[in-house]
């Protein structure tokens, strides 16, 4: 008798598995904090990735690109971002970015299976102001839709954007960058797209609940 091999499917209702994500098979989709960690590590120019500013770099632009000329951070392209202090949960901020040649503050409140609460957004413009007086203050409201912040000091950012913004920086990685590291980095860019496209079904679904529920389990 032959012998089964335990990876193929054996019948018509066999379920296909779905490609390996490093990040679902730790179900750590539905952690705000980890994606954070993500992109906190993501937009370091100093951390491990090897990049240098170029994720950083690619972000500002994003954000730059949708200001005019007179209300751009550092002119698109223009300057390195090498000086970058990226720091997580400052006075309690989900994300600062700091870039001293600028004088320019970077905060993102990230809000992906959450909603803001209990006036925090005031606090952490507050909490910039006073920090960083005279410099230019960006602050970004993440959300899976841009959703409209309750701060007008505040503007909406997509998780959309950030896919792709590190999908056009995956573009133009260093010559001899890791496999490992390019991999990594699509994981989380197909995990997005693939947390994005469920809760662009959810409202629209009878079987919310279930929806819901699958989406926390990560299946």
């Amino acid at each position: 008798m032959r012998k089964l091999d335990p990876t193929e499917e054996t019948g018509p209702n066999a379920k296909r598995c779905a490609p390996f994500n490093v990040f679902r098979a730790l179900r750590l989709e539905t952690h705000e904090i980890r994606h954070l960690n993500f992109l906190s590590w993501l937009f370091d120019p100093r951390e491990s990735h090897g990049q240098g500013d170029l994720f950083l770099r690619t972000f500002v632009d994003a954000i730059d690109g949708a200001k005019s000329l007179g209300q751009r951070m550092i002119g698109r392209g223009k300057g390195s971002l090498g000086d970058a202090q990226v720091s997580r949960e400052v006075d309690q901020l989900d994300l600062r970015i700091v870039l001293p040649a600028c004088r320019v503050v970077i905060a993102v409140e990230n809000k992906l299976f959450t909603r803001e609460h209990s006036s925090q957004l005031s606090r952490y413009a507050e909490s910039i102001q006073r920090d960083f007086p005279d410099w230019r203050h960006v602050l970004l409201y993440l959300t899976l839709n841009a959703e409209t912040p309750s701060d007008h000091r505040w503007q909406p950012f997509s998780h959309r954007d950030v896919i792709r913004v590190i999908t056009v920086a995956l573009d133009r990685l260093a010559a001899g960058t890791s496999p490992e590291i390019r991999a990594f980095i699509q994981h989380y860019v197909d995990l997005m797209a693939h947390v994005c496209a469920q809760r662009a079904n959810v409202a629209k679904n009878p079987r919310l609940p279930e929806v819901l529920q699958n989406l926390r389990n990560g299946s």
